[in-house]
């Protein structure tokens, strides 16, 4: 029978000595998640880690924050490893990942309330609630520069805190204040030797570049940013530059060399798993192809960034999506679908707060629209 993929080796309390009864309860249905549970053939990846969630569960009611927390950074027996907090992300599971967080945030020491703040603040942005997302971005590096003397490995829970509001930023438009942020995760990158953290931040910067217009500036940043990935084996910060870069080629109306990155990008994700990575990918290819006139080849890439939107809780990509559909599908001359889908994205884009989208849906609506 199939294992769970997850090492954690949790050590539980004899029921003998657990005093009160809901406590022994809460303990027994634990070891009876981590040691009988089985996922199904071929079920789903959060069937894959369901006994490790529900003990969690059962641990937080038990009061046994110390245990729930060892089952939250569990490490993974999957393609890139990693925690069990960081592999929900990785799968799209982002409400689920606020639960964990949620449950645990000022439940420990400092440490675990960064992880948290973290994961919180990625969450939402990768559900496109971005205002939600900086204030957690803030709270992460408000408790490294609080903490940071007491606790010096917390540079680097400043240097993500920096990055990642530079990321809140960025999606809520303000990328002048982003490429600020980037500039200063750069620097303690490159201060401390982490070259992980450096990628991390060339790519950021590179992003913010292209996203602002500077094309040349964006492809050198970016060009370095996969460099770093592919030395460090890092499969996740490949696929991001190379999603970048393809979107940056795409700008630049390279429309072979933009391929070529989107379509290595869309084979790396899909081989480890990583939803919101395919989403992109899927989404640029539908870009690409429909700048060319391909609108036939455009139409299943933006079909399926779709699905994996709904099905991750993604508002943002899933605005993304319904532009694009509406888009294609009028150059298709299916008009009735694509004022539906015009629609729906302009309510999504009212709900994130994205003014950007919203004036834009407003203007791709009034273009497709036909008597219904």
């Amino acid at each position: 029978m199939k294992r769970q993929p997850i090492r954690c080796d949790l050590a539980l309390p004899n029921l003998r000595t657990v005093a009160l009864p809901q406590q022994r309860s809460h303990y027994a249905a634990v070891a009876n998640w981590l040691r009988r549970y089985r996922p199904p053939a071929g079920g789903s990846n959060r069937e894959l880690v369901r006994g490790h969630l529900e003990a969690f569960h059962h641990l937080c009611q038990a009061y046994d924050w110390g245990r729930a927390s060892q089952i939250l950074t569990a490490q993974m027996d999957t393609p890139i490893g990693g925690e069990l907090h960081n592999q929900l992300f990785q799968w799209g599971y982002y409400p689920e990942q606020i639960q964990l967080y949620g449950a645990l945030l000022h439940r420990g020491d400092v440490a675990l309330d960064a992880v948290c703040y973290t994961g919180l603040g990625n969450a939402y942005d990768a559900m496109g609630d971005f205002a939600t997302a900086l204030r957690h971005h803030q709270k992460a590096l408000e408790l490294a520069r609080l903490h940071g003397d007491r606790l010096p490995g917390l540079w680097q829970v400043k240097g993500r805190a920096l990055g990642n509001i530079g990321n809140a930023y960025s999606s809520l438009g303000e990328y002048c204040k982003a490429l600020d942020f980037y500039q200063q995760h750069l620097s303690i990158a490159r201060e401390r030797g982490s070259r992980h953290g450096e990628g991390q931040a060339l790519g950021s910067i590179g992003n913010a570049y292209r996203l602002l217009g500077q094309y040349p500036q964006a492809v050198d940043y970016l060009e370095r940013r996969l460099e770093i990935a592919r030395e460090l084996e890092d499969v996740v910060g490949e696929s991001i530059a190379l999603g970048n870069l393809g979107a940056t080629h795409l700008m630049m109306g390279d429309f072979a060399t933009a391929i070529a990155h989107l379509t290595r990008q869309l084979d790396l994700a899909q081989a480890i798993g990583y939803r919101d990575g395919e989403g992109r990918a899927l989404g640029n290819l539908g870009l690409v192809y429909q700048a060319m006139g391909r609108y036939e080849e455009a139409l299943p890439c933006l079909e399926r960034l779709l699905q994996i939107a709904q099905e991750t809780g993604a508002l943002e990509a899933e605005a993304r999506a319904r532009a694009g559909l509406g888009t294609v599908l009028f150059k298709l001359d299916r008009p009735r679908e694509a004022v539906v889908h015009h629609r729906v994205q302009l309510e999504l884009a009212r709900a994130i707060g994205d003014r950007e989208v919203e004036r834009a849906a407003i203007l791709l609506r009034n273009a497709t629209r036909s008597p219904l």
